[in-house]
């Protein structure tokens, strides 16, 4: 499993990790919104844009 997890991208794996820890013993209403910053925090990096575009590129056939 952690072969697994260490092909995604590391600042990816880091907001999951957060947002898992954070969220983890706060009530419901409340647990959306850690992770709601953790995946905002992750959008505007080059990883996110390239497994973006390769799952772009899969789905519709382009290479």
């Amino acid at each position: 499993m952690a072969r697994r997890i260490t092909r995604h991208a590391p600042t990816a794996v880091a907001a999951c990790l957060r947002a898992v820890t954070r969220g983890v013993n706060l009530p419901v209403d409340e647990a959306p919104a850690v992770e709601a910053a953790c995946f905002a925090a992750t959008v505007p990096t080059d990883g996110v844009r390239i497994g973006l575009r390769r799952i772009f590129d899969r789905t519709t056939g382009r290479r």
